[in-house]
């Protein structure tokens, strides 16, 4: 009798652990392509199109904040489509490394001395948000050749040495899509 609850136990860890590996399997090793299916690297809509749809994101994005960070957003988020539109880059995926970066703050330091709106590892680089813009996508360009995948080149470009899909590009490509369906 004193079997049965041990075995009992024994099949409770057991399952525990397979659920461990099962949340471990799906947090770092998910096949490359399931976060990114629809989204274009390119350009491919009209710039008035876009531009719609960055200001209906940037009216949510900062909803419980000042007009001012709202109306400084919207100025950048012009530079955005310019620098998007220049690079052939699809400005959606570019105003959501922005947002998950730096919270569209230009003068955005890291921990790690990364700089500007796509906190790019360059020491040289200066305040002015078009700069910064032009070398992030000029990262995240090398990125997508490097890694034939929109997911892998924005693991690798968060990362900076992985093309392997990961949890915070998966969420920057999610908030991409969304960009896209407003």
């Amino acid at each position: 009798m004193d079997k049965e609850p041990k075995r009992f136990d024994q099949m409770i860890k057991i399952l525990l652990v397979v659920l461990f590996l099962w949340f471990l399997f799906n947090l770092f090793c998910r096949p490359a392509g399931s976060a990114e299916s629809d989204l274009s690297f390119e350009w491919s809509q009209p710039r008035e199109v876009y531009a719609a749809k960055l200001d209906r994101f940037l009216i949510v994005y900062f909803e419980k904040c000042s007009p001012r960070k709202l109306n400084n957003a919207r100025k950048l988020a012009s530079i955005v489509l310019d620098a998007a539109e220049r690079h052939n880059v699809n400005p959606a995926l570019i105003a959501s490394i922005v947002s998950h970066e730096s919270t569209w703050d230009y003068a955005a330091i890291g921990a790690l001395g990364e700089v500007g709106l796509m906190q790019v590892n360059n020491k040289t680089l200066g305040q002015d948000p078009a700069e910064q813009l032009d070398a992030g996508i000029e990262m995240l360009k090398a990125s997508y050749e490097r890694c034939g995948s929109v997911i892998g080149a924005v693991s690798y470009y968060a990362t900076g040495h992985t093309c392997k899909p990961y949890r915070g590009a998966e969420l920057r490509i999610a908030l991409a899509k969304k960009i896209e369906a407003l």
